[in-house]
């Protein structure tokens, strides 16, 4: 794969993991709203580890390897 295809990769995948994140963040607030704390704490959890993908993925383009 050329650069710029996994350049490009790289950036779809941090897109899908962003939007992830923020449906899950609307997840919570769902939650919430319908007084159903556990499932918005099931809900952070997932947005959290939406969050910590995101930041790998970017630590391993910063170094230039997939």
């Amino acid at each position: 794969m050329t650069d710029g295809n996994q350049s490009k990769l790289t950036a779809l995948r941090d897109r899908r993991l962003d939007l992830l994140a923020q449906a899950a963040g609307v997840e919570i607030e769902i939650a919430m709203e319908m007084g159903d704390r556990p499932a918005a704490c099931e809900a952070q959890v997932r947005m959290f580890a939406e969050i910590a993908a995101r930041r790998a993925l970017r630590g391993l383009a910063l170094e230039g390897g997939q």
